[in-house]
């Protein structure tokens, strides 16, 4: 694994899924933007009741449109996004196990999108407890994304702060 994050960390494979993530985040909003109301991957968390509230509002149209978008793009826009993170995070520190964090947010989006799309395939049925998980999962994972990015942003600065001190000495 380390001898993965070793050859992908280059500045070219970053700059590529930073692209990609920036074309992935275009195109879903594109496709979600069609949907009347507002979109539970992007809370930063919601209730069963809150969950409800939105997927009540969707037309059977939009709940397809929902599902289709998410099984067609937001089940590779987690690796793209992962990949990305991780190679930076292998870029600023060098240490493989910290690269692995961002695949934990992809395990979280995995399981969100997955009790997403039951809670909108099985509706007017209401699942309470896969709804109250599925807000838990979406907060899991913004959760995670701040870690890392903030992780990103911490490590970066350190890095150059050091670099700074080597050139004054």
């Amino acid at each position: 694994m380390k001898n993965f994050f070793r050859k992908q960390a280059t500045l070219r494979n970053i700059f590529l899924l930073g692209v990609l993530t920036i074309l992935f985040n275009i195109a879903m909003g594109y496709a979600f933007g069609s949907i009347e109301g507002e979109i539970l991957d992007v809370q930063l968390f919601y209730s069963s009741e809150q969950a409800y509230q939105h997927i009540s509002a969707y037309n059977e149209g939009e709940r397809a449109l929902y599902i289709k978008t998410t099984l067609l793009l937001d089940y590779l826009y987690p690796w793209i996004y992962s990949l990305f993170l991780g190679l930076i995070l292998f870029r600023i520190s060098g240490k493989h196990k910290l690269s692995i964090l961002p695949f934990f947010i992809l395990l979280l989006d995995y399981a969100e999108n997955t009790a997403i799309i039951i809670l909108l395939s099985r509706y007017p049925l209401r699942l309470e407890l896969l709804a109250s998980a599925a807000g838990m999962l979406t907060l899991g994972k913004w959760l995670m994304v701040l870690f890392c990015i903030v992780l990103i942003l911490w490590m970066g600065a350190l890095r150059f702060v050091s670099a700074a001190r080597k050139r004054n000495r």
